[in-house]
């Protein structure tokens, strides 16, 4: 009498709730991801994941295995996004310094260099802050730590968001303003003494008069602007410790 065909071993549904509670969230991201890289999501030969492919390392490899909420392996900006804001800061802290120590300069050759290479930085952030903004609109910022979304409160979240608002509009409005001051009395700006650009304003002293007191009351807006960011910044790394900072800081995995 011929011995029953051994039977295959069928996969064990048997798991754990917190294994299955698992299984269906680590399914469901993989179908997220599936959707934003543009490819179909494969079914498996099982319903369910065998607990062995569920463990996962933990630290620091599993936080980068996993993918966050909005399907990202990492919830650090691009290295590009990093270049971009921290060469945007130093350019601005740099000119914002030689605009200080120049205004109170008397009329001398120095004094006209010094007014040069203050609009050529002035030309250069506006130029970098293109680039930014195009950059911007075409890659999506990581999502926020969780721990930030959950500790701050709504007129927290909109303050964040009102200030970095209103920080990318001044990265525009002051070069712009200060070219068209430049314009109106009658100086053109010849970008690195090579590039001449065209005036933005007609040459008016009344409408010069008009300008000039706006470049300066954007610039020290906006320095109040950076000011704030940088403390708040500082408050996530320094007391919060809730890795907001470490996003942008570059060389850090």
């Amino acid at each position: 009498m011929n011995s029953p065909a051994p039977q295959r071993e069928a996969p064990d549904r048997h798991l754990r709730p917190l294994e299955l509670l698992r299984a269906c969230v680590h399914r469901f991201l993989a179908y997220r991801v599936g959707q934003r890289q543009g490819g179909g999501f494969v079914r498996e030969d099982s319903v369910f994941v065998e607990a062995a492919e569920l463990h996962r390392p933990t630290g620091e490899a599993g936080r980068q295995a996993i993918p966050d909420e909005d399907g990202a392996a990492s919830k650090k900006y691009h290295g590009f996004s990093i270049a971009l804001h921290w060469l945007l800061a130093i350019a601005l802290a740099a000119v914002f310094a030689l605009g200080l120590y120049m205004a109170d300069l008397p009329f001398s050759p120095q004094r006209l260099i010094l007014y040069n290479w203050h609009k050529w930085a002035g030309v250069t952030i506006l130029l970098l802050s293109v680039v930014r903004l195009a950059w911007r609109l075409t890659h999506r910022p990581p999502a926020h730590p969780q721990t930030v979304v959950h500790a701050m409160t709504g007129w927290q979240m909109r303050a964040y968001h009102a200030t970095h608002a209103l920080m990318y509009a001044l990265f525009f409005v002051v070069p712009l303003v200060g070219w068209a001051y430049s314009s109106a009395v009658g100086f053109s700006i010849v970008l690195f003494g090579i590039v001449p650009l065209p005036d933005f304003v007609p040459v008016s002293k009344p409408l010069a008069e008009l300008i000039k007191p706006w470049h300066k009351i954007s610039a020290f807006g906006l320095a109040g602007l950076v000011l704030l960011h940088v403390a708040a910044a500082l408050k996530h790394h320094w007391i919060d410790r809730d890795g907001l900072l470490e996003r942008m800081l570059p060389g850090r995995k």
